[in-house]
């Protein structure tokens, strides 16, 4: 790599975590025991419609799970760190990863590009 670079920007799902189908949305919150009241197609559309508001912040996520689930939004805090946890089991790092980031970081800043919800940081302090 280049020494002009200085920064290097990547993803995590998809790069450090190789992507897995388990990795799915909805799937995760149906994990923690979520159940839609929405038929299927209703729900997708409502998260096609939400998934900007969703991944920009904390409270766009517990706002869908509010209105996906009908719970309580007072219940929301704990059924986010439930998905987290659930999110952090299921993650594997790539075999590479680790040592590809320690190449990468000699001399250059590494900034990590995800959502905002605070899941892929929990996924990164578990992978250390």
């Amino acid at each position: 790599m280049s020494p002009a670079i200085k920064y290097c920007i990547f993803d995590v799902i998809g790069t450090i975590f190789p992507w897995r189908e388990s990795f799915r949305f909805n799937s995760l919150l149906e994990g923690i025991g979520l159940r839609s009241r929405l038929p299927e197609l209703e729900l997708r559309k409502l998260f096609s419609a939400e998934i900007e508001e969703i991944f920009k912040s904390q409270e766009g996520f517990q706002d869908y799970i509010v209105k996906a689930y009908g719970v309580e939004r007072r219940e929301t805090p704990e059924l986010i760190d439930r998905f987290d946890e659930l999110l952090a089991r299921e993650a594997e790092v790539h075999p590479r990863a680790k040592a590809t980031l320690r190449e990468l970081s000699e001399g250059r800043c590494l900034l990590v590009c995800s959502d905002t919800t605070g899941s892929t940081k929990v996924m990164l302090e578990r992978a250390g």
